[in-house]
């Protein structure tokens, strides 16, 4: 399996909410990222995630992390398929993150442009 990389320091620009539903809306049914990280050598978090998900009509194509507290959102291929389980994503957030509890927002989003409804978790950045 492939890691996504993205560095949160290339900031995508503002996304729009996107409302095109003509199929079903994808789910996301489990989502993990570890409870801390600490900085790699490279001067970045690496944030190692695992999301499950499924779509009764659409492949999922694209995974969007985001951490409003310091205003950083990406998009990253997804595995691909109408399912996933346990598929590991990696993302990166700049260096320059102030140290601590980090909130991270994620949802998937199929072909069609339609998105899931949004997964909060917390990483503690040391």
């Amino acid at each position: 399996m492939r890691a996504l990389p993205v560095l949160f320091a290339a900031l995508l620009a503002p996304s729009t909410a996107c409302s095109i539903q003509q199929g079903k809306v994808p789910v996301i049914d489990a989502l993990a990222l570890p409870a801390s990280v600490t900085l790699d050598a490279d001067g970045s978090y690496h944030i190692d995630a695992t999301i499950s998900y499924h779509d009764d009509d659409d492949e999922v194509s694209r995974i969007r992390v985001s951490a409003p507290s310091i205003g950083a959102t990406a998009q990253l291929a997804a595995p691909g398929g109408k399912t996933a389980t346990d598929a590991p994503f990696t993302f990166k957030i700049v260096g320059t993150a102030p140290k601590g509890a980090l909130g991270i927002k994620i949802l998937i989003l199929d072909v069609e442009g339609n998105a899931s409804d949004e997964k909060t978790a917390s990483v503690t950045l040391k």
